[in-house]
């Protein structure tokens, strides 16, 4: 089978296109055959070799796809041949498989296809997992909160904004160009900011009539991260969940000491806390097929690829130019 295999960290150009061998199933386990294959952040951060939990190589990326049901062992029960499913590797014991044509997998690392649903909204759900247990977890959300969405016309920043309205809460989305924050607009946003041209802070200000906002989902890091806090409404929290522009800088407990006055909250989230609870795993995942199932999310596919073209893939998620979901197609 066709595959993508890099033996060594780096940039985009260390992903080679290989002829691999079928994987072998045992009882327990299920071939599937890839039709669509999403592009995340965590394959090029373990591609890279920054990610603290990446696997040993030479190892194949990919944390998601949809596909097919080839052949299934004799001790699997909810899936038959011929059903369309998705695989998600967070729920392999190593995040990686799916940059493949065939992938092996146990009835626990797959999910049905929902009836109605497209094989390409399918193979898009890793980002609105990251979105749901922000929201649901990370910050604990309440309808009428506002929120704000940095990068919120990227993979996750769009399921944020997505999902954040789809549980009442008033949504200002930052983006970097007219078509951006049209997207933004047009899949939910109640407002958005221009990074261009406007000062970050002084719009939400106008935006809240001066009160912040309660929630920031911030992937960017980097040395502007403390000035956020004073974005915040009282008892507000900055959410962290990446570091485009590098790791944050500053003191955070002085410049947290100094904006006292509204109690700010700041947590570093990271979908490998919920390593060891599969429960909240899996009532993220049902909870995000149900919503696919009824039209209540639309992914938006911004590029579709052959598998062979990965590192074109992973250039194209690292410009930032990326609207929504990248797709590799074997």
């Amino acid at each position: 089978m066709k595959a993508i295999q890099f033996s060594k960290p780096g940039s985009p150009e260390v992903l080679c296109y290989v002829e691999l061998p079928l994987p072998l199933i045992s009882e327990d386990e299920m071939l599937v055959r890839s039709h669509h294959i999403g592009v995340c952040i965590p394959d090029t951060l373990i591609r890279s070799g920054i990610y603290p939990w990446a696997p040993p190589l030479p190892t194949v990326p990919g944390i998601e796809a949809s596909g097919i049901v080839e052949k299934v062992g004799k001790n699997i029960r909810k899936f038959s041949v011929g059903d369309q499913v998705i695989v998600s590797a967070r729920e392999k014991p190593e995040r990686c498989g799916c940059y493949a044509e065939f992938i092996s997998a146990k009835e626990n690392e797959v999910y049905p296809v929902p009836s109605g649903a497209s094989m390409e909204a399918a193979a898009c759900l890793a980002n609105y997992q990251v979105a749901y247990q922000m929201l649901h977890k990370g910050a604990r959300i309440a309808e009428g909160d506002t929120i704000l969405v940095y990068g919120a016309a990227g993979g996750v920043g769009s399921a944020s904004v997505e999902l954040a309205r789809l549980n009442g809460l008033n949504v200002i989305g930052v983006a970097s160009d007219d078509e951006k924050l049209s997207f933004i607009k047009e899949i939910g946003a109640h407002f958005t900011i221009d990074r261009r041209d406007q000062e970050i802070g002084e719009a939400v200000m106008e935006i809240t009539d001066g009160n912040g906002v309660d929630l920031i989902l911030d992937p960017i890091g980097g040395v502007k991260f403390l000035e956020r806090l004073s974005f915040l409404a009282p008892m507000g929290l900055l959410l962290c969940y990446g570091r485009l522009e590098g790791y944050p800088e500053g003191d955070l407990l002085k410049e947290m000491v100094r904006t006292m006055g509204r109690s700010p909250a700041v947590r570093n989230f990271s979908m490998h806390s919920f390593d060891n609870q599969p429960e909240k795993r899996i009532e993220a995942m049902n909870s995000l097929i149900a919503l696919l199932s009824l039209n209540k999310i639309s992914p938006r596919i911004y590029s579709k690829l052959p598998l062979s073209e990965a590192a074109e893939a992973h250039q194209l998620l690292e410009s930032g130019k990326a609207i929504g979901k990248i797709i590799l197609q074997p």
